[in-house]
């Protein structure tokens, strides 16, 4: 773990609270995982939502060819400022989930990773973020996102894959990552085919 994310990370757990859901942010292992799934490597276009201290984002910038387009959209400011020093020339942005569309100006990506608390947003807040990642998405594109296991049994979660469908979504269980601290269930959601 690098001790200056994670200073960078727990300063924004303190100053915003409900929008994180652990006190530690995202391991290599379950970083690694998520580029694995997402297939990075034939991606010419990458949002990360929710990239915190960029955690995942090192991860996934190395998986990456290097003409590949990525971007990063997160809640606080002092971590976008943090996230711009440390992978520059990448594009990072402050904002919520719920202005995808509107702060990248209506931009496709043919893959959007989300390390967002789904279960701590109500299901208006989680409706809002699936359509702005409905009109965020290629034709082809795949939403790869993960729920920590001590959560993924709950009201919320279940609420949030329903919502996923009700919105066209097929959602595909991915793997479990147990060397993650919390443990963590990955998912691959895509467009339903007509």
């Amino acid at each position: 773990m690098n001790f200056d994310n994670y200073r960078e990370f727990l300063g924004g757990v303190l100053r915003n609270p409900k929008s994180f859901s652990t006190l530690f942010p995202t391991g290599d292992y379950l970083s690694e995982k998520l580029a694995h799934l997402a297939q990075l490597e034939t991606r010419s276009s990458v949002l990360e939502l929710g990239a915190g201290s960029g955690a995942i984002t090192a991860t996934l910038l190395k998986h990456l060819s290097p003409d590949a387009e990525f971007c990063g959209l997160e809640l606080d400011a002092q971590l976008v400022e943090h996230l711009k020093n440390q992978f520059p020339p990448h594009r990072f942005e402050e904002g919520s989930a719920t202005r995808i569309t509107e702060i990248f100006h209506g931009q496709t990506f043919e893959t959007i990773i989300a390390s967002l608390p789904w279960t701590l947003f109500d299901n208006s807040e989680k409706r809002e973020i699936i359509s702005e990642i409905q009109k965020s998405l290629t034709e082809d594109g795949e939403l790869i996102f993960f729920i920590t296991k001590h959560v993924d049994h709950t009201s919320s979660a279940k609420e949030l894959k329903t919502l996923f469908e009700q919105e066209n979504f097929e959602i595909e269980t991915g793997p479990s990552v147990w060397l993650n601290l919390p443990p963590a269930n990955l998912y691959k959601a895509k467009r339903k085919k007509q």
